[in-house]
């Protein structure tokens, strides 16, 4: 049986910010490759440039040497193949929530009973489908998140890109939210890279861990997180020695 292929590439990327006249190394020479349908978590110390990678793979920066490829293609802006959820839900306020689940749907050109139908279909996935006609400020915190979700995953995008969705959830919503995401995953298979600061978190959802050095980041270890029951999902939370290396690791 062959194995999955690779989806997105960092090739020696490295990113250089200009902070206010001083010049700021994010990235230096990082290289990972992710492979189809696989989930993966980044995590390192605050300023490592995990968010700067995701940046990078949405086109939402170029990087300042170095190259991100999806299936083979330089990455040069935006696409609709990528989608990403921020900690932030970034809802538009003024739209309801099915017109905010909609708005990616439209940008592919689906109009009509196909845009109703991406849209009903997301929404009844996250468990909003009464909410529709509901506004985003009318919501708790964690029905916002549920709204973002659905919104990336109603666009059916290849790669979904996640910058610490759940970070600032109570801890019984993020656990909710966790097994959400990792159902929705399991249905659709796009291939994940999720951002997270959380050991625990990583090793719940994630095939693969990314640890990254402080600033300027670079890969420093690549584990696969071993597999339980049924591929490993829904996987036992605890997983006390292969935590406590990392964060061993993380604190060094």
């Amino acid at each position: 049986m062959s194995s999955p292929r690779a989806k997105l590439r960092f090739r020696a990327v490295a990113m250089r910010y200009d902070d206010g006249g001083r010049a700021v190394q994010a990235l230096d020479g990082a290289e990972l490759e992710v492979r189809e349908r696989e989930f993966i978590c980044l995590l390192g110390p605050s300023g490592c440039g995990k968010s700067t990678l995701l940046h990078l793979a949405a086109g939402f920066l170029r990087p300042t040497a170095g190259s991100v490829l999806v299936d083979g293609r330089e990455v040069s802006g935006p696409g609709t193949d990528r989608g990403m959820v921020f900690q932030q839900h970034n809802l538009f306020p003024w739209q309801t929530v099915s017109g905010n689940v909609g708005f990616g749907p439209r940008l592919k050109g689906r109009i009509g009973a196909e845009l109703d139908g991406s849209v009903a279909l997301a929404l009844e996935e996250v468990g909003l489908a009464d909410f529709s006609e509901h506004y985003p400020p009318e919501l708790s915190i964690g029905m916002q998140q549920r709204v973002g979700l659905a919104r990336a995953f109603a666009n059916d995008p290849d790669i979904l890109l996640l910058d610490e969705p759940f970070a600032s959830l109570d801890a019984l919503t993020r656990l909710q939210m966790q097994r959400l995401l990792l159902s929705l995953w399991q249905r659709r298979r796009q291939t994940v890279i999720f951002v997270t600061h959380d050991v625990e978190e990583a090793l719940l959802l994630a095939d693969r861990l990314v640890l990254l050095s402080p600033r300027p980041g670079r890969v420093t270890r690549d584990i696969s997180v071993p597999l339980g029951p049924r591929e490993g999902r829904p996987r036992d939370r605890r997983l006390p020695e292969l935590k406590e290396d990392i964060l061993s690791q993380l604190l060094s």
